[in-house]
């Protein structure tokens, strides 16, 4: 997948239901810049609209067009986005991820 991933501009996350979706997550950490909609349970945790992709209005066909038209018109914003990709992945990156664990264990613990 890394020499795919190398070869892409952009990701599109289309579900309309979805859990904390992985595989966006894995797209920015590849400074893949992704397009999706704006559902439930993750992708606004990810995806910071204008800055590392587009979120629109969930099962919205004409929105997700105009959006990805935009993008690929623009080299200059597909460079911006693709370095913002860092911003977001620092947020979830495993030493991080592990004290807020062990954070909420330690409060879980005095309670």
């Amino acid at each position: 997948m890394y020499r795919e991933y190398k070869k892409s501009s952009l990701f599109l996350q289309t579900s309309v239901e979805e859990g904390f979706s992985l595989s966006t997550l894995e797209a920015l950490s590849y400074h893949v810049p992704v397009i999706g909609y704006n559902i439930n349970y993750g992708p606004s945790e990810m995806i910071v609209d204008g800055k590392n992709g587009f979120l629109v209005p969930a099962d919205d066909q004409e929105a997700l067009y105009q959006k990805i038209r935009q993008y690929l018109k623009n080299p200059k914003m597909q460079k911006k986005f693709m370095k913002n990709c860092d911003a977001t992945i620092q947020k979830f990156m495993s030493t991080k991820i592990q004290k807020k664990w062990k954070r909420l264990s330690a409060d879980l613990l005095m309670k």
